[in-house]
């Protein structure tokens, strides 16, 4: 079973790393050919990458996180402290010294080594559904349900809560420099 969780693309190394349900790690050249792949048991992988494809972030699960270099070699694992959530998602800086760990329902913002530098309760229980960092790891959008609302919201990881708007659905979100 070769399901697919999530997917990143590391532009400037031309590299496209792929997370699968079934504990699987893939990284593709740029012309599809398989680089290598990890076996993550027991996971649904989840990726993210850095600009120039020199940090391959994968976690899942009760927040075992690893750092792989371009060539899939382990550079770092890690348990981090996802206070009892699943990790669902991961989101890099473009340069890779700031990571975004998003569970159920917190956003957990690590250094490029994985160690915690911040904490934000997003929302209560399992209703955070996307986050994404900027490229230059000062913020991170999060969509999220609070009640029966979705709402979008903005930080400044260093001052936390910036804005936040209601919208008519969930889904995705991501952030862009502008």
């Amino acid at each position: 079973d070769q399901q697919l969780e999530s997917g990143a693309v590391a532009y400037g190394a031309a590299i496209v790393v792929v997370g699968g349900k079934n504990g699987k790690l893939y990284a593709f050249s740029r012309d599809g050919v398989l680089l290598w792949e990890k076996v993550r048991a027991g996971e649904e992988v989840q990726v993210a990458v850095s600009e120039m494809g020199d940090r391959i972030y994968a976690g899942g699960g009760a927040g075992k996180l690893s750092c792989y270099s371009h060539a899939g070699a382990v550079l770092w694992s890690r348990v981090v402290n996802t206070r009892g959530w699943t990790l669902w998602q991961l989101s890099a800086s473009a340069d890779g010294n700031r990571l975004v760990v998003r569970t159920n329902s917190d956003i957990i913002l690590c250094d490029g080594d994985g160690a915690e530098i911040g904490f934000f309760d997003v929302v209560a229980d399992n209703n955070l559904w996307s986050a994404a960092l900027a490229a230059d790891g000062a913020q991170f959008a999060v969509l999220y349900k609070d009640g029966t609302s979705f709402s979008v919201a903005l930080y400044n990881v260093a001052a936390g809560e910036m804005w936040a708007q209601t919208v008519d659905a969930g889904g995705a979100v991501t952030i862009d420099d502008y």
